[in-house]
């Protein structure tokens, strides 16, 4: 057997049984996500090749030209005089196993869609729960998105980490006995970039994020805990010291707001969310802004461990489908927003999700500048919720238009639909431009329109839906 690197990476192993027959890499194709290969047989009989890919994720199946020439006696005696036409053929891989046979006297090339996978142990980290593995997962990250992307697998294990950021055509992948622990030091997670307007709360704090990333995914059957009230108690701590003073402390609340959110995922398009399970962020879960082709399917969310702890929330963002999901949250189940006049959440699909809330288990707003265009919210459970099973709001000069609200059952529930137009921020802004903000909505009015409800049925009671949450809403 011989092995295969392309980019210093080891991919595959190739079984060949007698020298006649030469395999050899031609490289690796980033932007197809392809291994090439060459494979020579110079014999007077057919020969079958039989590779392992070790190192690699495999898409199904593979594509080969053949070249034949009854010249050819060794890889580099291809006499293009003697050349038939070359043949072109389709085979499958089997869980990361190739089996092609070549035909005598042939040159084939060989297409294997794969892309490179790492797990994080091997770049160094550690899965004992103590050891902080921030730059050992990162360097996966960046090494992967070198290679044109691929997959940083997190084996059984416990990894504790602060801020990572994901990059384009990169898989954060979690196995079902592996948890991805956030740091509850804040000194842990920096400050990143971000094109995002708002400007009321330190928005660039995350455990997850991504600034202006294509096609990523955080996939799997593990789950992602930010052990958020450990760290909002100490964001709090150090901000009353004067160590780390928060610029937008809430002294209404006593609370602070520069608290990382478990995910906050910025001006990226292509977001694939799967599988996983998302726990006690010490902000709003799961945050995604100013980006576009987002699914998130089959999440269990569980973020009960401070105030605001919104569940998923959609800022400014086109073409996003939320389904089968199982979301318990302190604060908003799922909460389209919209802080841009110019943009807007459009295109929303939230359908097949069951939802607990200590405010609202779907809602739009409140901050609502671009407003909110077709939008389906279809076949939703909700149970134990404080607020409304799903909010319409829009107060801040937005449009709401073309909504279809179908199939909604509530058990537990104060209030079963709440629509709003308001005038909330309907007068200039104060001057916060490096922020974002202007002051365009003074003369704005909200608007809804086209908006169709159904299939409703709702069970409201006497008392508090919300009794046993720990911290009740936002």
């Amino acid at each position: 057997s011989s092995r295969l690197y392309v980019d210093g990476k080891y991919l595959l192993t190739h079984y060949h049984q007698h020298s006649v027959q030469h395999v050899y890499a031609a490289g690796y194709d980033k932007e197809k996500h392809e291994l090439i290969l060459k494979a020579v047989n110079v014999a007077d009989t057919p020969y079958t090749v039989h590779y392992i890919l070790e190192n690699a994720e495999t898409e199904g199946e593979g594509h080969a030209i053949t070249l034949s020439s009854a010249n050819l006696t060794d890889e580099n005696s291809f006499d293009t005089p003697d050349l038939i036409q070359p043949t072109e053929s389709t085979f499958h891989v089997d869980e990361g196993v190739v089996d092609y046979t070549l035909a005598p006297h042939s040159l084939t090339i060989l297409r294997i869609k794969a892309r490179p996978t790492l797990t994080a142990t091997a770049c160094g980290a550690i899965g004992d729960g103590k050891t902080i593995c921030t730059q050992a997962i990162q360097h996966g990250i960046d090494s992967l998105a070198a290679m044109g992307g691929g997959r940083l697998r997190l084996t059984s294990g416990t990894y504790l980490t602060g801020l990572i950021k994901m990059e384009s055509n990169v898989e954060l992948w979690l196995d079902k006995d592996a948890t991805l622990l956030g740091s509850t030091d804040p000194r842990d997670y920096e400050k990143t970039l971000s094109t995002s307007k708002r400007g009321d709360e330190d928005v660039h704090l995350g455990l997850i994020v991504a600034e202006g990333a294509r096609n990523i995914s955080l996939r799997g059957k593990g789950t992602i805990d930010g052990q958020g009230l450990a760290l909002a108690l100490a964001i709090d701590s150090l901000h009353h010291i004067g160590e780390r003073p928060d610029p937008y402390y809430n002294y209404r609340r006593m609370r602070p707001s520069s608290r990382p959110k478990l995910f906050f995922l910025n001006n990226s398009d292509g977001i694939l969310i799967e599988g996983l399970t998302l726990r006690n962020s010490a902000g709003w879960g799961l945050s995604i802004d100013r980006s576009k082709n987002i699914e998130i399917s089959h999440v269990t969310v569980y973020n009960r461990a401070y105030w605001n702890n919104d569940g998923i929330d959609l800022n400014d963002c086109t073409n996003a489908e939320v389904h089968h999901c199982n979301i318990d949250a302190a604060d908003d189940g799922i909460c389209l927003k919209s802080d841009d006049h110019e943009l807007g959440c459009e295109d929303i699909w939230i359908h097949d999700n069951r939802i607990t809330s200590s405010a609202s288990a779907v809602k739009m707003g409140t901050a609502s500048y671009g407003g909110f265009r077709r939008v389906r919210i279809q076949n939703i459970f909700v149970y134990d919720t404080f607020r409304s099973a799903v909010a319409l709001e829009t107060v801040d000069g937005g449009l709401m238009e073309d909504i279809e609200v179908d199939g909604i059952e509530a058990v537990n529930t104060g209030n079963p639909i709440f629509v709003c137009l308001g005038g909330r921020h309907l007068r200039p802004m104060p001057d916060n431009t490096a922020a974002g903000h202007d002051k365009e909505n003074v003369n704005r009015h909200n608007v809804a329109r086209n908006i169709t409800i159904r299939n409703v049925k709702a069970q409201v009671p006497f008392g508090r839906p919300d009794e046993a949450y720990d911290l009740r809403g936002p």
